[in-house]
């Protein structure tokens, strides 16, 4: 020890003591595992669309219809091929309406300003993303609606009105009484 007082002085048993300090907080660290913290599930602007589904689901689907958010895709969709199954599986639908048994009847994707990315890679990737939601939603005859970044309630209310009609929503049983007719 005498001879690295020498090299830095009298800060050399301080120093020891940092390095060991630190050595054993990285140790701790990554025995307790990473450290996670709350965030919104929703950005403002997926917020904003929200809200206006909100009002505007029930006037087009009727009372009993939910709404969800951030869904995966396998949550609402199967099928007995497992490749094809785990291409959507991880993906999430932005928001999803489905009848009051939870019957998916439309998928909403808002397509923000973020959502082809700033690279032509990302443009990419989210187009053939968007394509095989589009197949498997098609597929499985669920109703699909692509909302641009600043969609006005106006162009909300004739999507979803066309959605309704799509899934056949509107021939549910009920439905006229839960949509106030």
């Amino acid at each position: 020890m005498e001879h690295l007082t020498d090299a830095a002085g009298p800060l050399a048993p301080w120093m020891l003591g940092a390095l060991a300090a630190l050595a054993l907080w990285l140790l701790l660290r990554r025995w307790r595992g990473p450290r996670f913290t709350a965030r919104p599930l929703l950005n403002r602007a997926e917020q904003r669309v929200f809200a206006m589904l909100g009002r505007a689901v029930p006037r087009a689907f009727g009372r009993g219809a939910h709404l969800f958010a951030q869904v995966s895709y396998g949550e609402f969709l199967s099928t007995d091929d497992r490749r094809a199954f785990w291409t959507i599986n991880a993906r999430r639908a932005d928001f999803l309406i489905t009848d009051a048994a939870f019957f998916p009847l439309c998928v909403i994707e808002y397509q923000g300003s973020g959502h082809f990315g700033h690279t032509r890679t990302a443009a990419r990737r989210a187009e053939h993303g968007d394509r095989m939601k589009r197949r498997a939603l098609a597929s499985a005859g669920v109703a699909l609606v692509e909302l641009p970044p600043k969609v006005t309630v106006a162009e909300l209310d004739a999507a979803l009105e066309w959605a309704a009609q799509a899934s056949g929503a509107l021939e549910a049983p009920g439905v006229s009484a839960l949509r106030g007719a």
